[in-house]
């Protein structure tokens, strides 16, 4: 009984700290800013950034935590988990490391 208590606080703290979509969408956008090396990048991300990523970005909510899939420019698609208020990049698409690899060869 008192395990079921406890999976059932979990569950209830994961589906509270879930993350929503518009949360994501910003989050990604700081990450492309992040990784930019640019003043002039930075100011088009936020210009451009937000529309394009909700365009881009597939959603699916499992109430405890969430999935996004987010097609970049050319082959890359990149996964992130949305658990607990925080996003955790998962993978990119098998396409990009299949190009990876031919490159390398």
């Amino acid at each position: 009984m008192r395990a079921l208590f406890v999976i059932g606080i979990i569950a209830l703290i994961l589906g509270v700290t879930n993350p929503s979509e518009t949360e994501y969408n910003d989050w990604f956008t700081n990450q492309m800013k992040d990784r930019s090396d640019s003043d002039l990048l930075d100011y088009g991300i936020d210009l451009l950034g937000p529309s394009y990523v909700e365009k881009e970005t597939s959603y699916t909510n499992y109430i405890l935590f969430s999935v996004y899939k987010t097609q970049l420019p050319g082959p890359t698609e990149v996964t992130t988990v949305g658990i607990f208020n925080n996003f955790f990049f998962v993978s990119k698409s098998q396409q990009e490391q299949e190009s990876k690899a031919i490159n390398l060869k």
